[in-house]
Formats: C-alpha cells, sequence, structure tokens
C-alpha cells in the first residue's frame, strides 16, 4: 500500500526530521510547552505548539477508503483525539458525520424503514379488496363516522390524522385505541405512515402493540360505485342513520358510557397526584355499576369515595394504586349498597376536564338522538313509552310529556321526544 506522506509546517522547516520526531516524543511524555518551543527555537505561543507537529499515523484502516488513519499528538493528561482518514475525513468514532458516514446511516434508516414499513402493512396495511359504502353497517358507520369528525382540518380521504385536532376522538387514550383497531380489524380503514422515532423502536411485529395508534396517518379504504372520494367523505361526515336494533345502541352506549367513567376516574386521581394504572377491572367494575345507573350518577358515587380513599391514604399509608383501586371497588359496593336500600343517587354534572368527545356527540345526537340524555340516565335501564305500555318516568322527565322506545325513534316510527 502506498504510504502517505506527511507535510511539516513551514515554522518546523528549520529543524530535522530527527529533532522533529524527537520534539513530539517529548510533547507527548508531556514535557511543558514553554520550554520545547525555547529549545527548538519555534515562532509559536504556547497552545500554538500542537496544531504545528505533524499527526501520527496509526495502524488502523478508515472503513471506507483502507487508507492509515492518523491522529493529532496528544498529552497524557488530556484526552486522546479520536483517529481520522485524511482522504476522506471520516473519524474512528460513533459521532461521526462524514459524507460516508451520512450515506451509510442514511441506507440503514432506508433499511430500517422498509422493515418497519413490512411489519406495519401486515398489521394495519390496506386489505386486498375495498369495503363498499353501502355495506358497512350501523356500528361501523358509528365509529367510523367520529373518527373521520374528530381528525384534524387538513385531513383527507387518502391522509388522515390527528396532530392539530382540538376535537376528542373518544373520552380516553384506551377507548381511541380500541376504535382504531375496531375500523382496521373492519377493513375501512388502513395506516399509512408512523412518526419517524418509532422506526428506532420497532424490531418485531411484537413491538407494534406499543404504538400510539392516535398519531399516526390513515386513508380510507370505502368506495361506491357512484361517489368519488370527497362524496364519500361528506357521507361519513354526515351519516345518515339507518334501522339499528335496540339491543345494538345499548351495547354502543354501554362501552361509551364505561369510558366515560374511566375519564373521570383517571381524571380525579391524577388531579391529586395519583398516577392512573389501567387494568381490565376497572373496567369490568364500571360496567356492572352501569347496569343500574348513569355516567353522571357514577361521578357522584366516585367522587365520595375518593374523598374517604385520600384521607384513608393518608391515614393508613396507602400507595397511590392502593388508594385508586379501592376507590373504584368501594363505588362498585356504594352502588349496590344504593340498589338494595333504595338510594336515590344524586346526577352530577359533566366535569369541565372531561369533555364530550366526538364518539359521544355522533352517537347521541345523530343516532340515539337524546344528546344530554346519554350522560344523565342508565343506559341499561333507560325506556320510553313503547306502544300502550307504561313505564317509569325519569327525573329530568315531566309528568305530562309523551315517552316513545328508543327503537321506534331511530327507525323513524315516532319523532324526538323533548329533554330539559
Amino acid at each position: 500500500m502506498k504510504s502517505i506522506s506527511l507535510t511539516i509546517h513551514e515554522k518546523l522547516s528549520h529543524l530535522s526530521q530527527e529533532q522533529i520526531n524527537e520534539l513530539c516524543c517529548r510533547y507527548e511524555a508531556g514535557e511543558s510547552n514553554k520550554s520545547l518551543i525555547k529549545e527548538f527555537e519555534i515562532d509559536t505561543y504556547n497552545s500554538g505548539l500542537l496544531k504545528l507537529l505533524p499527526p501520527k499515523i496509526t495502524s488502523v484502516n478508515c472503513v471506507y477508503c483502507t487508507k492509515p488513519l492518523w491522529v493529532h499528538r496528544s498529552k497524557p493528561s488530556s484526552y486522546s483525539r479520536d483517529p481520522f482518514c485524511p482522504e476522506c475525513g471520516h473519524k474512528n468514532s460513533w459521532t461521526c458525520k462524514c459524507d460516508n458516514c451520512k450515506e451509510a446511516e442514511r441506507l440503514e434508516q432506508e433499511k430500517r424503514t422498509q422493515k418497519v414499513f413490512g411489519l406495519l402493512k401486515s398489521r394495519f396495511g390496506p386489505p386486498k379488496a375495498k369495503r363498499f359504502l353501502a355495506d358497512i353497517n350501523n356500528e361501523e358507520l358509528i365509529y367510523l363516522s367520529a373518527f373521520v369528525r374528530a381528525a384534524d382540518t387538513e385531513s383527507s380521504f387518502s391522509d388522515i390524522s390527528f396532530h392539530n385536532s382540538s376535537f376528542k376522538l373518544s373520552p380516553n387514550k384506551y377507548f381511541d385505541q380500541e376504535i382504531i383497531n375496531f375500523l382496521i380489524t373492519a377493513s375501512l380503514i388502513s395506516m399509512v405512515s408512523i412518526p419517524e422515532y418509532y422506526n428506532e423502536t420497532i424490531e418485531s411485529e411484537s413491538d407494534l402493540d406499543n404504538i400510539d395508534l392516535f398519531i399516526c396517518h390513515y386513508t380510507l379504504n370505502v368506495a361506491d360505485d357512484r361517489l368519488d372520494e370527497t362524496e364519500i367523505w361528506k357521507s361519513l361526515y354526515y351519516p345518515q342513520c339507518g334501522k339499528i336494533s335496540e339491543e345494538q345502541l345499548r351495547e354502543v352506549w354501554k362501552k361509551i358510557a364505561s369510558h366515560e367513567c374511566l375519564e373521570y376516574v383517571i381524571c380525579m386521581v391524577e388531579d391529586i397526584g395519583i398516577n392512573y394504572w389501567y387494568t381490565d377491572k376497572h373496567l369490568e367494575h364500571i360496567r356492572e355499576i352501569l347496569k343500574n345507573f348513569s355516567v353522571s350518577q357514577f361521578y357522584c358515587m366516585f367522587f365520595s369515595c375518593l374523598k374517604t380513599g385520600t384521607y384513608n391514604q393518608t391515614k393508613n399509608h396507602w400507595s397511590g394504586r392502593e388508594t385508586l383501586h379501592k376507590s373504584v371497588v368501594s363505588t362498585l359496593k356504594q352502588s349496590e349498597s344504593a340498589i338494595s336500600n333504595g338510594w336515590n343517587v344524586r346526577k352530577y354534572s359533566r366535569n369541565r376536564n372531561t369533555t364530550r368527545s366526538t364518539i359521544s356527540e355522533v352517537f347521541f345526537n345523530l343516532f340515539l338522538q337524546i344528546d344530554q340524555a346519554g350522560f344523565y340516565e342508565c343506559p341499561a335501564t333507560f325506556q320510553f313509552k313503547n306502544d300502550n305500555r307504561e313505564i317509569p318516568k325519569t327525573d329530568k322527565q315531566e309528568e305530562d310529556k309523551e315517552f316513545r322506545s328508543i327503537k321506534n325513534i331511530v327507525e323513524g316510527f315516532d319523532d324526538l321526544p323533548p329533554f330539559e
């Protein structure tokens, strides 16, 4: 291999090669700059001596051009410099930003991106066939309409995101994930991109479980023989409700209500400095409570139980997780006591930090058409008059108002009853 010649600085030109070698060896041995400058009669200041000394050729070759690396001289008391390549400028360091390293990094990033894209495509990618608009059932339409409405203003048919949206898709992030997973499984949407920082963390398909689906980009997978993409978008934004069974309506209502209760739990415990710890048990307890009570009444009972829980946290040295779990369990027990004793549980108003979500507005205003009654009434027991059968009146309904069944309202047989 052809050796690389070192250029001697002009201020050292009066020295022989042996003197330069001696100068370098004594400098690296730790002798003072002042004494070396004086002895070798070098025209420079103390801190400028290092810049005049020729670099040392190492036995390590550059990974790109295979030429020997050079390294600047250093004293024992100072930190050693990174070897560098005089040909391509590469430094033997992970912080190197030479052109070759940048290109290698770009190729590695591109390779990783392709790998991640392949994993995303297999899990969240577009299906083989599009879903026809006429074939979308009512439950799918509820979630898809909320998904479209909650997107930011710059979203379109082929690029839907929530980065700049001021609307909540659902009451909490757990329900967000559930809705998006539901729509992907139903082949109604597919993921088109994720934030770049996820490329560094995704190594296998199991890592996809940790992705926050709410911050990704999506495209609709819906087609229609008569409508173009813009018209399909409008038909989903302004959905036309068809016939829905009362059982299906109640199931969607219970799901929304349970997550509204969970949102209140999260909001209240984090307000007192407790980090929320999610467990399926909390939702199970909440669903059981909602068989007989409304979200509004859950607010009342949980507030009371959390107040007692924080007192016991101080008195009995409970942890935050223990306080949270016992407060939810106490709410369940209080609801059971209210049923057995016939207590009339108060109805709280919606908390200012738990504003209505898009899925709540879409379902209760467009599909069920009862607006705020979805918050103040029990999803399992709330009924209207059906045909000639009389049923009990709810707290906020006047005695002379006419009641109708949910089923008849949605199917168009009855008019919407007024609420205050």
